[in-house]
């Protein structure tokens, strides 16, 4: 069961980074926090990603307790 949460969290990690590149945003451009304030602000009609993708990507936040983490040191 643990390496379903694991699986599902790295599932998210590369969801988010593919978001980002789509976006032109890149590593250390802050995409993560932008795009959590746009699923704030806008959740009916988010403006980086479409709804399909708020869904599966809210699914896997909710199932697996987790959001994007970002390292300072690294940028990434």
């Amino acid at each position: 069961m643990n390496s379903d949460r694991e699986k599902m969290v790295e599932l998210l990690l590369s969801y988010i980074g593919l978001l980002a590149e789509r976006n032109s945003y890149g590593p250390g451009d802050g995409f993560e926090y932008l795009l959590w304030d746009d699923l704030h602000d806008n959740p009916r009609n988010p403006s980086l990603l479409s709804s399909e993708e708020r869904d599966e990507i809210m699914y896997l936040v909710m199932q697996t307790g987790a959001w994007v983490t970002f390292d300072l040191s690294t940028s990434m």
